[in-house]
């Protein structure tokens, strides 16, 4: 058995009473279905200063890149995301997705603007703890 860890940087417009209580709901079901496929996640709430300072997450050279739609709003810096990282067409760029705050609608608005700039990312989206699809 191989256990591969994700280190998966997460953005969303953060408001509200009870949000992140909400979030960590969600980042719990991601965690449960990669579990079930032998895979380690954790999360990290991190910003673009963060990234462009070299932390851990920035100065990674990865296979793919994969990041959490967390909630609607997040589409700015998921792209800003994306050009500070420099990614490619020739890196994988996987978009996580939940059913609620609008993370599925951001999701597919990241990827029409990532497919502008050449860069064409899959969506996994989460229906339920036991579900995850993946849309484009």
């Amino acid at each position: 058995k191989i256990e591969l860890k994700l280190t998966i940087p997460s953005f969303g417009m953060m408001a509200g009473e009870g949000m992140d209580s909400k979030l960590d709901e969600v980042y719990e079901q991601f965690t449960g279905i990669f579990k079930a496929y032998e895979i380690g996640v954790t999360f990290v709430k991190t910003t673009m200063k963060e990234i462009k300072e070299n932390s851990p997450i920035g100065s990674q050279s990865p296979l793919f890149e994969i990041v959490l739609s967390a909630t609607g709003g997040s589409e700015k810096l998921i792209l800003e995301y994306s050009k500070a990282r420099k990614c490619s067409k020739d890196l994988p760029f996987i978009i996580l997705t939940h059913k609620d705050l609008n993370s599925l609608a951001a999701g597919l608005e990241i990827s029409s603007k990532l497919k502008r700039e050449g860069i064409f990312p899959h969506i996994f989206h989460l229906t339920s703890t036991e579900s995850i699809y993946l849309l484009a």
